[in-house]
């Protein structure tokens, strides 16, 4: 047992050699005033003040006795030990307090808190494990641990982690001191779910989830952290693996579906290439066999409209061959550009597409007749076709088509607009696309939907634009074509 006499101001006057050993010094009498009991703290509560926390003071200011009274002994070199006190206070003649007598008994054997502790678990264990002080320096690591960092760090001479070199998950370097482990260290708390990048000295690199941990003394003080590291690359590569097939997945779903979508267009093009053709080619054919087989008896004015028939058909394949051509050769195609007179070509098309058609009004208003684009005439004399056939073709029975011609700025403009039945918003975006017709002509009105887009092909060529919209002033439609001003 150790014993302990102190006298009224809690300096003490006497002990035995087994107090030595357990307060962890020789104690020297009456100059180690502010021991109370020869600890640097020997309190219930370890917050607390000691002057007023300690047992001791209670005994010699209020004369009462403790019995197996369980106390937290604080060393002065920092060590702590756990007793079972019985402290009684001593009296003189007059009754007074004069002092008081402790026996101190340890009910835990002391072990320092540290390696000693720590070493078997953390040797044994599969995974990656490594401690420190509560300063951040590397005091224990297992083999997994090196095997993980690829390199052996100085016990007590690195910090923070073992680690060559540390990276964010998006890429970037991660000092050291901002690791997981010295802010659970600086913030005395387990940090959780903060993923980390490892670099070895070979360059290899490892994806490591840290499990940071603060490890307290038996009186709460920090004195150091556990850390396991999990190493979750294999898990990460599954996972990229997994997001990679996912998105492999989706674009081979949609090249299936664009497949469909192209086979679809295919029959329906093949069903209206079949159809557009057939058309005209069985006029021609029927009108060319009935002149050979009557041909002396067809009177003038017969023979009038066979030719016309003949001229209005064999335009129309004309067109379409045009139009499959263009597109065939859009890949590649090149035109040589030059100045060009849009009005002259306008004009002149014009003239000639309304005398193939006499039925329809085509009226024409030009605005600047001399100014120059930079185009090529066949180009736009084509995209002008287009454009008119389509009116044509869309516009109810007596509704003029009109085209104007003007210029700003910039740009040289064509516009060609009808009174059909117009266009629907959501229509606009695939108008260009081959084989789509507009939905408010498709069950009216023939067509392999080829015109719009070599009309694009063609103005693009030019390095102009073109749009397709509603008109803003009546049902119909309106195409605007904007070819480059020529500047010498």
């Amino acid at each position: 047992m150790a014993a302990l006499v102190c006298d009224q101001h809690g300096r003490i006057s006497a002990y035995n050699g087994r107090a030595a050993d357990l307060l962890g010094e020789r104690l020297e009498p009456v100059t180690f005033a502010d021991s109370l009991l020869g600890s640097a703290r020997a309190a219930r509560n370890p917050e607390a003040d000691a002057a007023t926390a300690a047992p001791i003071s209670r005994v010699l200011t209020e004369g009462i006795s403790y019995e197996r009274e369980a106390l937290l002994i604080t060393r002065v070199d920092g060590s702590t030990a756990t007793v079972s006190a019985n402290i009684t206070p001593l009296h003189d003649e007059r009754g007074t307090v004069d002092g008081a007598i402790a026996v101190l008994s340890e009910l835990a054997p002391r072990e320092e808190p540290g390696e000693t502790t720590y070493r078997n678990l953390v040797t044994n264990l599969p995974v990656a494990v490594y401690m420190t002080d509560r300063d951040g320096y590397i005091t224990l690591f297992n083999e997994a641990a090196v095997e993980l960092w690829g390199r052996r760090p100085e016990m007590r001479t690195e910090r923070w982690c073992g680690s060559w070199k540390l990276y964010r998950p998006g890429g970037d370097e991660l000092p050291l001191e901002a690791c997981p482990m010295a802010v659970c260290l600086r913030e005395g708390r387990a940090v959780r779910g903060q993923e980390v990048v490892v670099e070895r000295p070979d360059g290899t690199r490892r994806r490591v989830l840290p499990h940071p941990t603060p490890v307290t003394g038996a009186d709460g003080r920090l004195i150091g952290a556990m850390n396991v590291l999990a190493d979750v690359t294999e898990h990460y590569e599954v996972r990229y693996r997994e997001a990679e097939v996912t998105e492999l997945n989706a674009e081979l779903l949609e090249a299936v579906a664009e497949l469909r979508r192209a086979n679809a267009a295919k029959d329906e093009f093949l069903g209206l290439v079949s159809h557009e053709l057939k058309n005209p080619l069985t006029t021609v054919l029927g009108i060319a066999r009935y002149l050979e087989r009557h041909y002396e008896d067809v009177d003038q004015k017969m023979l009038a409209g066979c030719v016309e028939a003949l001229a209005s058909d064999a335009a129309r394949l004309a067109e379409i061959i045009d139009n499959m051509l263009t597109l065939s050769d859009a890949g590649n195609g090149q035109v040589e550009l030059e100045p060009v007179l849009p009005a002259r070509v306008v004009e002149q098309t014009v003239t000639r597409y309304a005398k193939q058609h006499p039925q329809r009004e085509f009226s024409l208003r030009v605005e600047g007749g001399d100014e120059l684009a930079l185009g090529h005439p066949a180009g736009i004399e084509q995209v002008l076709q287009n454009l008119l056939s389509n009116a044509h073709r869309y516009s109810g029975a007596g509704e003029p088509v009109e085209v104007l011609v003007a210029g700003d700025s910039t740009a040289i403009e064509i516009l060609v607009r009808d009174r059909g039945p117009g266009i629907r918003q959501e229509d606009e975006e695939g108008l260009f696309d081959v084989f789509v017709r507009g939905a408010s002509g498709k069950d009216s009105v023939y067509g392999l939907g080829l015109g719009l887009p070599a009309c694009k092909h063609l103005v693009a060529l030019m390095h102009g634009e073109i749009r397709v919209k509603p008109r803003a002033d009546r049902p119909g439609t309106e195409v605007r074509v904007r070819l480059p001003r020529y500047e010498e």
